[in-house]
């Protein structure tokens, strides 16, 4: 998540901070994402999108919880919108460059720009 808003989720190199940090709470048959890192007001913040359901949709943190389908790949995990083949993608196929934002794609088996890694950290 943008370390400057506090909202828009993009690609960075991994410093460790709370920002790039996430609790994955299970919720119903899929998860709740949640940023370890709280909003200015102290509320938590899970990943959403703002503007509906589409391809290019961001991808953003918002007060307001919603339930995404996790599947784990031989190759990573893989992010969606529960019961449709849109994804968490990383833009401009998976650029490495600081700031790329993260948005919903539909599924395009094989893709690395849209699996995803984790790392397991302490609890916070």
């Amino acid at each position: 998540m943008s370390g400057m808003d506090n909202k828009t989720l993009i690609g960075y190199p991994m410093h460790g901070g709370p920002n790039q940090q996430w609790e994955f709470i299970p919720s119903g048959r899929g998860y709740i994402i949640r940023c370890v890192r709280r909003s200015k007001e102290g509320h938590p913040l899970y990943l959403t999108t703002e503007t509906g359901l589409h391809d290019n949709a961001a991808i953003v943190a918002s007060p307001y919880p919603v339930t995404w389908e996790v599947e784990q790949t031989d190759e990573g995990i893989r992010i969606s919108w529960p019961n449709t083949d849109f994804v968490f993608d990383l833009a401009d196929w998976g650029s490495k460059a600081a700031g790329t934002k993260i948005q919903l794609m539909r599924l395009k088996p094989g893709e690395h720009c849209q699996l995803w890694h984790y790392t397991r950290c302490a609890p916070a």
